[in-house]
């Protein structure tokens, strides 16, 4: 998995397109963002699901231009199930819903920047199908995901013009072991 993110990062690097001296200042700093992608949360008993997850969310990181293999900025997703029924059709079916919940925070400072919430559903002939199923319909071009990556890079770049102690470049360094728990004691109940 950190061969594929390192390869994206790569490739990231190679398709950026170089700033010109003619361009806005604010718009070099938003190129220097950078964001971490981390394993979801909620999914430890799902096979496959957390990983298919979180390559999903990578490749939105990747459309945006600003993935990582390490930073101070990470996306966290914390998966809620909403519920879990059987159909009463012949051969039964198991339909999932779940709940997405995505943030973008500074694991530093320990400040949630921006998060976005939405449900999936998924259906299959077994419950772990219906999870992958679900995770399925995330999309890497999701509305919802562009919106909140791009509000995450404007409200990082605001954080930064605040307190003009730290450029965003010496920001992007990030700790290798990142800490989530935080982010689910500071989410809404």
């Amino acid at each position: 998995m950190k061969q594929l993110l390192y390869i994206l990062y790569c490739i990231n690097l190679l398709l950026s397109p170089t700033t010109g001296s003619g361009q806005d200042m604010n718009q070099k700093k938003m190129n220097t963002v950078k964001l971490q992608v981390l394993k979801p949360l909620g999914l430890e008993e799902q096979d496959g699901a957390a990983s298919f997850l979180e390559e999903r969310l990578t490749q939105a990181v990747i459309l945006n231009g600003i993935v990582s293999a390490t930073s101070r900025f990470v996306l966290v997703t914390s998966i809620r199930e909403l519920s879990s029924r059987v159909t009463p059709s012949t051969p039964p079916q198991y339909v999932t819903e779940l709940e997405v919940n995505c943030y973008i925070a500074d694991q530093t400072e320990k400040i949630i920047l921006q998060q976005t919430t939405f449900n999936v559903k998924g259906v299959a002939r077994s419950t772990a199908k219906t999870y992958l199923n679900a995770i399925g319909m995330i999309q890497a071009r999701n509305p919802k995901l562009k919106t909140l990556i791009n509000k995450g890079k404007e409200k990082i770049i605001a954080y930064y013009q605040t307190l003009d102690e730290e450029s965003p470049e010496r920001a992007n360094t990030g700790t290798k072991e990142p800490d989530t728990e935080w982010i689910l004691k500071a989410q809404p109940q």
